[in-house]
């Protein structure tokens, strides 16, 4: 979705939503400023993988998703949280796959008019994104020791 092809002046009950479950990277997704008239605040939250998982070094996550439930899920917690906190437009990309550290696991870009909607819109979609939709980190890739003249090597552990 790009922000500027929010309507105008849509329908009362229209609420633009672009929910995406891919294995593509997402680093190179950003947002145009709107042209929305009514936007006054767009906030973006990206979930990076961090090098460390429960206490070990790791260099990437493997997500996995109930494919159907995940992306209904995902857009049922959106209508309602979009709703409950009046804000016009938002936009989910969740990756699979083997997400190295460093890159993003979520995006999240919310339109409002205001910021304290755009921010309780954010907060509360990540805490029951994490209880109610089936999108699992199921393993770590731990780093290695080095080993001299030897290629990097990484192993999976499965995450309780």
């Amino acid at each position: 979705m790009n922000w500027r092809s929010f309507p105008q002046y849509p329908e009362a009950d229209m609420e633009p939503i672009d929910i995406q479950i891919t294995l593509d990277r997402i680093e190179d997704q950003t947002s145009a400023p709107s042209n929305d008239p009514r936007v006054g605040s767009q906030l973006e939250f990206r979930g990076l993988v961090r090098a460390e998982e429960n206490g070990q070094t790791i260099v990437a996550l493997e997500y996995e998703a109930y494919l159907p439930m995940a992306r209904r899920t995902l857009e049922t917690l959106a209508r309602d949280l979009l709703a409950r906190h009046r804000c016009l437009a938002v936009r989910v990309i969740h990756r699979l796959g083997v997400v190295p550290v460093g890159e993003t696991a979520i995006l999240i870009q919310v339109a409002s008019r205001h910021r304290q909607e755009g921010f309780q819109f954010l907060k509360e979609y990540m805490d029951q994104l994490k209880t109610e939709v089936p999108i699992w980190k199921v393993r770590a890739l731990p780093l290695l020791p080095a080993i001299p003249d030897a290629p990097a090597l990484a192993i999976s552990v499965l995450l309780p």
